[in-house]
């Protein structure tokens, strides 16, 4: 059994940050900024980095061609999705103001 870490995200960072440092990373850290603690992981494998890019173009693909169907799960976590405005799965709900992404922390005027 594979104590590789199924974390699409996790994988993501990896793929970033091979491509910027133009080599292979060893570890990843991902630290939980409420307690302040690293968790640190061996690198993902080739297999799990093409299954992610996989996935990543092929959804790209969909929601270029207007193919997007969100489902939120049973506990909305879709709902922490910074496109929750505009996103099909909240069309005529009401979106607590909580989960309005905050623009104006990326604008430079």
């Amino acid at each position: 059994m594979s104590t590789e870490i199924l974390d699409p995200q996790l994988t993501m960072y990896q793929m970033a940050a091979q491509q910027v440092i133009g080599r292979d990373v060893d570890t990843l850290t991902l630290y939980h900024l409420n307690s302040l603690t690293p968790v640190t992981v061996p690198a993902h494998s080739d297999a799990l980095e093409d299954k992610v890019r996989e996935t990543v173009v092929d959804v790209a693909k969909a929601i270029t061609k207007g193919d997007f169907d969100p489902k939120p799960d049973a506990r909305g976590h879709c709902q922490w999705c910074d496109y929750v405005q505009v996103c099909p799965a909240f069309v005529g709900k009401k979106v607590p103001l909580s989960l309005k992404p905050n623009i104006q922390k990326f604008s430079s005027n």
